[in-house]
């Protein structure tokens, strides 16, 4: 799967030494629907870029982390 497939006009960056709390508030805040993981700071390249985070991503942590609960 490339960047392309999941692309979004509407995405927050991240970087990979951030909490994920704030990463989830700032999607929340944009209304974005991913997070692209970077490392650098400023125009982000191909060759910076770690991964994504989807909102499906966080759905998927939340109900694992509920799970043991129900």
């Amino acid at each position: 799967m490339s960047l392309e497939d999941v692309a979004s006009p509407n995405f927050a960056i991240a970087h990979p030494e951030e909490i994920m709390f704030g990463v989830i508030g700032r999607m929340w805040k944009t209304g974005a629907t991913i997070a692209v993981v970077s490392r650098g700071n400023g125009v982000v390249g191909d060759d910076q870029v770690l991964g994504v985070i989807t909102k499906e991503h966080v759905a998927d942590s939340v109900a694992a982390s509920v799970r043991p609960y129900t």
